[in-house]
Parts: C-alpha cells; structure tokens; sequence
C-alpha cells in the first residue's frame, strides 16, 4: 500500500526483479507512478592521442575514459584496443560504481601512415548493460614521418615538391610530411658573402642528383654535400687574360696574360705587373685560391719610333751612335737600335748621345713628344773642321801634313789640298788639337768645337817662300859679283 500525501514522491526499489518504482502522484484512487528498470551502463565518453602531432616512431599514449553512466554498479569486465583491426591490447577493469569512470591508457610505437584506433567496452559481453549500443569509440591518428635535410649554414633553401623553406641557424630544415614521393631540392650554388659561394656535390648517401626523388614511409635525414668556391677576378684590358672565375677552395689557379699586345698601327700595349690582391711583374702567376682575389693588370702603351742622326747644322747625316739614353720622370732607357723602335708613351728629354765615345746630344737638350709614331731628327754636335795652312806671303801651303788629336783621344791625319785647306768631316764635340807639319815646320793649334770649327795655320816656309829667298840671294849673289868685277878695273 501506498501511504502518500498529495504531492508527495516515495521510491521503492526491489533488488530481487532490479527494477525501481516510483510514486510521482496520488489522485484519490488513482496513482501516477514511474518503474525504471535497474542496470550498469558502460560508455566512452571520451578518447585521445598524445602527442598530438605525431611522427613516425614516437611514443603515443591512448587514453580512453570508461564511465558507467547507468544505475546499478557493473561487475568485472574487459576492454580491449585495436589497432588498424588487430587487436593491440587488453585492460581488465575489476567493477565500476554507477556514475563513476575510469580512465585506461596504453603506450604504441608510432608507424607512419593513417591508422584506425578502437576502443571496445565490455568486449566479452560480462556485462549485462542497459544499452550495449554505446560500447564502442573510434578514432584516426594521422602519423607522420620526419624529413630532416641537413646543410651548411643558415638561410639556404630547400624545395620539397616546389615549396621553398630555409634553413635554421643550425643549417637544418625539418619537416613533417605524410608519406608518398617526393622531390628534394637544394639550393646550389648558394652566395654566402662577396665572392665566395658554396656548390653542391652530392648527397651524403651517395646519390648525386639534385632535385632528388624520395619515397617516405620512415623517417630519413639527408645531408647535401658542398665545395666552397671563390672568386678570382682578373681585371685586365689588354693581353687576352686567363685564369678567371670560379675554383675550389684550396687550388692554385694560373694567371696569366699575353704581352705584348700589338694594335696593328704603330701601338702596342707592354705589361707592367699585377696589382691588387697579388703583385708581380710576371705576365704568368699563380694564386692560392684561399678567399675571393681580384688580379688588375697594368699595361704602358709604347709607339713605334725612328731616329734620324744629322750634323750639327743638320745639313747631312752622321752614323749612328753607339747608344741613346733618354730620361722621363727619374725613368731611364738606353737604346741601341734606331729604326722602328719601341718607345713608351710620354715626354722623353734625351739625356745622352754616345757617338764615338763622346756625348754629342744637342743643346739644349730637347723634349721628345712621344704621343704616337713618329720619327725624330737629331742635329748632333758634329761638327765639320776646316784647317787652312797658309805661308808668310798668305799663300796656301799644298801638300801639309795635318793631324788632329779629338775630344775622344782619336787623332785624323790628312793633308792640305790645293787650296791648302784640309777639311775633316765629323768630329765630336769638345777640345781639339791641330798639328800642322811642313818641310821639317811643326805648328801646333788649339780649339774647341763651341767657339771654332775653322782653324788657321801659319807656317814660316814654304815652297814659294823659299824660291822667293833663293831668288832673291840669286840677284844678290849677281848684284855683288858685278860690283866686285868693277872694282878690280
């Protein structure tokens, strides 16, 4: 019977037929009144994966939380974990109060790819349950695999299908792909500062591809392998340098330029030497390839240039001397050829004239503009002398012997000629001395060829003079023989 006030609730439970009766309401005779049956509920109410990316041979944790959300305790039961349809692990849970839960956990060795985990409660049926419809809870966990590519420094590129990423500071480039095929690439070369670059070699597995192909199903670590190269600049506007461009580092590269270079119009360019990183004056060099390096070569431009030798007044030509010295910013050069002579660009005074042992340049010393090919005349002091030997009665004495002792120590012997002059032709400049010999007369002149080239000699006899005199004592012989003859009568 039910003793109930209007209003009032009473619950009867009756744990022989596992069921609850309730009162709600009593109207009079009649009664409202709601009978629940009695059971264990076990759910899962939630699942996860940690951690939540997860790469190929991680360690993952599934947990699931198993709750008994009906109204009666539930006694032993089991729960099992698949795995991809394989069942991976077993959990034995010894009861679970109704309302409460129990959370279940299982460690995997993460395999890449996509893989399908399910939970199952009560998977043997221990249970009598109110809903065995709600046993079940499934999830995918999607596993990565790790593609770490390994180079040299920071910044540098990679391309994985056409994507670009950079490297970090360690010269690494991690990324978590799912598998399948790709393509590798790595930058090369790659500029790391001002003439100075890295160039790909190969991959550190032996493969020499780039862009390489690569099928992930694991984990892989590739490293690029690199050479470092410089730059060798060689900087030059004649001469058809070689030697140029990118070399190893550690190599020893030939330099070298042709000289000379020849302009086909009278011009040609002459080597001087190397200057910046490098200095020689050797048109061939070699150069540590140690660090970028810029070669610049210096060149002098020089013309094609003759030399005409003339007398002083530049009335004739005179031999060749035996050398030249021209001079032009403390620079000196000596030549001994006169004729298509190569001559550096400039103004050149000429310093010195060596012609038969004696320095006959011109004075003033003239400047020589050498600014394209061209031929020089030089009106040396050489002189022509002129000695005229002459009697007391200033007649000319034919037939002297004439020796003239030159600047040079070289002593000229001639003789007068029917003028009585004797002309020596080309002397050098400086002091000289005339001797002058004649019927056992020796006279002796001196000069320079500055103030004189005209030298006269006076001697005491000669053959007019003597005829003269015996002419002269003839009449006398013949004036005093008479005036003797008249005496004696």
């Amino acid at each position: 019977a039910f003793d109930i006030g209007p209003g009032e609730t009473t619950v009867f439970d009756d744990p022989t037929y596992r069921l609850t009766v309730t009162l709600v309401s009593k109207t009079d005779h009649a009664y409202l009144i709601d009978v629940v049956y009695r059971s264990p509920d076990l759910t899962i109410t939630s699942v996860s994966a940690t951690p939540e990316e997860i790469l190929a041979g991680d360690s993952v944790v599934f947990k699931a939380m198993v709750e008994n959300i009906g109204n009666e305790d539930a006694g032993s039961f089991k729960v099992y974990l698949y795995i991809d349809g394989s069942l991976y692990h077993i959990f034995q849970v010894d009861g679970l109060e109704a309302g409460s839960s129990v959370e279940l956990s299982a460690e995997w060795t993460a395999e890449a790819g996509s893989h399908e985990v399910l939970w199952v409660v009560d998977a043997l049926g221990q249970v009598a349950e109110g809903n065995e419809a709600n046993n079940e809870a499934s999830f995918t966990v999607e596993v990565k695999v790790k593609l770490l590519v390994k180079l040299s420094m920071e910044g540098m590129e990679v391309k994985v299908n056409g994507a670009s990423y950079y490297t970090n500071a360690s010269g690494y480039v991690e990324l978590h792909l799912d598998l399948g095929l790709y393509e590798v690439e790595v930058e090369t070369p790659f500029t790391y500062a001002e003439g100075s670059r890295l160039v790909f070699t190969g991959w550190l597995d032996g493969v020499m591809d780039n862009p390489r192909p690569l099928y992930l199903d694991h984990n892989v670590e590739l490293e690029a392998l690199y050479a470092v190269e410089h730059l060798i600049t060689v900087v030059s506007d004649y001469g058809s340098p070689t030697g140029g461009g990118w070399f190893r580092e550690g190599e020893v590269v030939e330099v070298s330029v042709a000289s000379p270079f020849y302009h086909g119009n009278g011009t040609r360019r002459v080597f001087l030497g190397w200057s910046g990183d490098l200095s020689s004056t050797s048109t061939t060099v070699e150069v540590l390839v140690d660090g970028p390096k810029t070669l610049m070569a210096s060149w002098k431009t020089q013309y094609l240039c003759s030399f005409i030798f003339k007398d002083v007044a530049g009335a004739k030509d005179i031999p060749p001397p035996s050398w030249m010295t021209l001079t032009s910013n403390q620079r000196e050069e000596m030549f001994t050829e006169f004729t298509d002579v190569w001559v550096d660009r400039g103004e050149w005074v000429v310093e010195e004239v060596m012609w038969h042992g004696v320095d006959v340049k011109p004075t003033p010393a003239p400047t020589l503009m050498v600014y394209w090919p061209t031929t020089f005349t030089l009106n040396c002091k050489v002189y022509d002398l002129e000695v005229r030997v002459q009697d007391l009665y200033k007649l000319p004495v034919e037939g002297a012997e004439v020796a003239v002792t030159l600047s040079n120590g070289n002593t000229v012997t001639t003789a007068t000629g029917g003028g009585g002059v004797a002309l020596i032709e080309m002397i050098p400049c400086g002091n000289y001395t005339v001797e002058v010999k004649y019927l056992g007369q020796v006279v002796k002149v001196e000069g320079h060829t500055s103030t004189s080239t005209k030298v006269q000699v006076e001697v005491v006899f000669s053959i007019p003079v003597i005829l003269s005199a015996a002419s002269i004592i003839g009449v006398a012989v013949s004036v005093a023989l008479y005036l003797r003859r008249r005496r004696g009568f």
